[in-house]
């Protein structure tokens, strides 16, 4: 995820994250496919919410979820934030 990076990123500008947790799924064997993201359990709800947690108390202003992540897991991080 994105959280190593932060510290290198934010420098009192303003500041967005968003982490991609689905599993990259290339098939190659179809011509001019677009890569997609499968969902996984790899990252629960309450563990993406943790994450999300950490990004703003390092001064991420604005959060959200990208591929992978689903209902369930913006409802986790809306219950951490408040």
């Amino acid at each position: 995820m994105i959280t190593k990076s932060l510290p290198n990123i934010i420098n009192g500008s303003p500041c967005g994250a968003k982490a991609i947790i689905g599993r990259y799924n290339p098939p190659s064997w179809k011509p001019d496919f677009y890569p997609c993201f499968e969902d996984t359990d790899e990252v629960s709800p309450e563990k993406y919410a943790q994450e999300v947690n950490s990004w703003l108390d390092q001064g991420v202003q604005i959060v959200g979820g990208s591929s992978g992540t689903t209902p369930e897991h913006i409802r986790a991080v809306r219950k951490v934030i408040g």
